[in-house]
Formats: structure tokens, sequence, C-alpha cells
């Protein structure tokens, strides 16, 4: 696992965990403050993420979020991610969206 950390004034605002998956395609988990939202650091992360996948020559890069998170929807929806909605992928009644975006090409 490797990290893309935002940190102001000392203290760690923003972290985006990923994970090379086979076949060459990206996990990432985003999280940034709350008192530091739309700020643009969850999307400098994303960018430095991509552009990152597109070095390594990856075609993908994906990530799920509770089907009643809103935020996160939106946040991906704006980086051009599509989403598919999985029933009870939490378990009974819990949904979650899974979300992926295509930055690379087969070669």
């Amino acid at each position: 696992m490797s990290q893309i950390l935002r940190i102001l004034n000392g203290e760690v605002v923003g972290e985006l965990d990923w994970d090379l998956r086979p076949g060459s395609t990206y996990e990432m988990h985003l999280d940034v403050h709350h008192a530091h939202r739309r700020q643009g650091i969850g999307r400098s992360m994303f960018e430095e993420l991509e552009g990152l996948v597109k070095s390594y020559n990856g075609m993908s890069i994906y990530s799920f979020c509770a089907g009643d998170n809103q935020k996160a929807r939106g946040f991906f929806a704006a980086m051009d991610f599509q989403s598919l909605l999985v029933e009870d992928f939490y378990g009974k009644g819990r949904n979650a969206y899974f979300l992926w975006k295509q930055v690379g090409r087969p070669a």
C-alpha cells in the first residue's frame, strides 16, 4: 500500500491510500479532514495518483463508497468516475457504489 498525503501546518489534512491490483488496476481510498474539504485537496491528491497510474501504464482506478455517502459520490462524479450500485455490499440493506475510472489504454 502506498500513500499520498497533504500536510498543512504540521497536520495531515488529506490522505489517499492506493494499491496496485492484478491487471494494472489501482484501488484507492481517499479521505480529507472535514474542516479542509472543498479546498481542492482531494482533487490534487487524485490528480497526482492519476499521473502515477498513467506513468506505470495502469489501466484504471477504482474505489467503493457507502450507498448513502452523497458527498463521496459527488466528488467521484466530478472526477469523471463511473458508478454502479451494489446492493447489500456491506450487509443486508447496506448498499455501496463501485466507482471506477479508466485512465489508460491497452498497449
